[in-house]
């Protein structure tokens, strides 16, 4: 599915389906290739994918030979991207360095008695009344200026960045 070589796909898939492999890891796997190969490019991949896993949970085999066929074609044929597993990653090995680093007071649980005093969720705007409904508020702490959203332009990303450059070139 990586490669996208949708005969090797159906080939590999029907070597598994033949050695008797749990239908159901088959279809965490592609899953996973959904988020982690083509994530952001088309995110309708993994709604396929994840439907397909529901769908085998179900109904089982031999029906589900074809759902399954079904998902890894449409992973396999998906623009292809790792914006979401390299953000994901590089944000994660960040938060491990940085667990010292406080997160701002307005993003802080403020669910209970008194959080107001402390200033926490004070400023948590309800972002629906800014225009474009994006206050452009910074939300990331001071000490930290590192960019983990890296969009690479593939399907979708095209998009999102489009959409990201607008609300930054219109807000106040």
């Amino acid at each position: 599915m990586k490669h996208t070589d949708p005969d090797a796909t159906l080939y590999y898939l029907a070597r598994m389906l033949i050695a008797g492999e749990d239908v159901k890891y088959i279809a965490r796997r592609i899953c996973v290739c959904a988020s982690e190969d083509i994530g952001l490019a088309n995110s309708q991949a993994l709604v396929v994918a994840t439907n397909a896993f529901l769908a085998v949970e179900r109904i089982g085999m031999p029906e589900s030979t074809t759902i399954l066929a079904h998902a890894a074609l449409c992973v396999c044929c998906s623009l292809k991207s790792s914006t979401v597993s390299n953000g994901i990653y590089q944000a994660m090995d960040e938060a491990n360095k940085t667990t010292d680093v406080p997160i701002p007071a307005f993003l802080q649980d403020a669910s209970y008695k008194n959080a107001y005093k402390l200033g926490r969720g004070v400023g948590l705007d309800n972002i629906h009344q800014f225009p474009n409904h994006y206050s452009g508020k910074k939300c990331m702490p001071d000490e930290l200026d590192h960019h983990y959203f890296n969009l690479s332009q593939m399907g979708s990303e095209k998009r999102i960045q489009a959409f990201l450059d607008y609300l930054k070139k219109n807000t106040k």
